[in-house]
């Protein structure tokens, strides 16, 4: 054991052996605060979260077709128009509530934002979606909130919609559905086979342990497709190396 290894060993036991006293919690609250800080946890403002970065970067190589899956009332939609200067954008939002909200905040840019009141899932047909409020962004087909109320909704699959749009290629696909984004993945495995996605941002959560589609399931549905999966924070993408 080298001299590094035994300092950390020491410190261990000695954090370990204390845990019960109330100063050892308040510094173990402190750093708790702080990892959140540092990995951006509860952070959902586009402007600082990266996501406005991450569309800034993508943005300077070229224009292109934006998806905005799980689209909600436009925020990212908007953001997206605001950096893709000629992109044009397809907003997929289902909750009938929710879409005239989008509807609103996108009508300044009706001849760029093409409006899809349906959602997206690994193939056509028909779900429940889940709604806790009004306006809520943690709607979703997955059952991850209680309460609010729910409603029957259409479908597609990624891969069925482009072929119906003539949709040829992908520059940017966002997917923000509260624990389906998986099946949104798996319902554009055509698209992604013949690399027809340039980018793609998901969220992964806490509702993996419900839907047990874990990181590792992600890794390799996007790394079959050739793709670097890394994660994204304020300053920078952390790609896996």
């Amino acid at each position: 054991m080298t001299f590094l290894q035994s300092v950390k060993q020491r410190a261990w036991w000695v954090v370990s052996a204390n845990n019960h006293r109330a100063s050892f919690s308040s510094v173990a609250s402190v750093c708790r605060s702080y990892l959140r800080a540092f990995e951006g946890s509860g952070n959902y403002h586009i402007d600082s979260d990266g996501e406005m970065r991450v569309l800034s970067i993508v943005a300077r190589h070229g224009d292109g077709l934006i998806l905005d899956v799980g689209a909600n009332v436009g925020d990212w939609s908007l953001a997206a128009a605001s950096v893709f200067k000629n992109g044009k954008i397809h907003a997929f939002e289902p909750v009938a509530s929710t879409f005239e909200m989008l509807q609103t905040n996108t009508a300044a840019l009706s001849e760029r934002v093409v409006l899809r009141q349906i959602g997206m899932s690994d193939s056509a047909g028909s779900a429940v979606i889940h709604v806790p409020q009004l306006g809520s962004a943690l709607s979703s087909i997955q059952d991850t909130a209680p309460g609010g109320r729910s409603e029957r909704i259409q479908v597609d699959a990624l891969d069925a919609y482009c072929d119906a749009a003539g949709i040829d290629r992908i520059r940017f696909l966002k997917i923000d559905t509260e624990g389906w984004d998986h099946k949104v993945l798996q319902g554009a495995a055509r698209l992604l086979e013949e690399q027809r996605i340039d980018v793609v941002q998901f969220e992964y959560g806490p509702w993996a342990l419900q839907t047990r589609f874990l990181l590792a399931d992600f890794y390799a549905l996007l790394e079959a497709a050739e793709m670097t999966v890394g994660k994204v924070y304020p300053s920078h993408v952390a790609f896996a190396s």
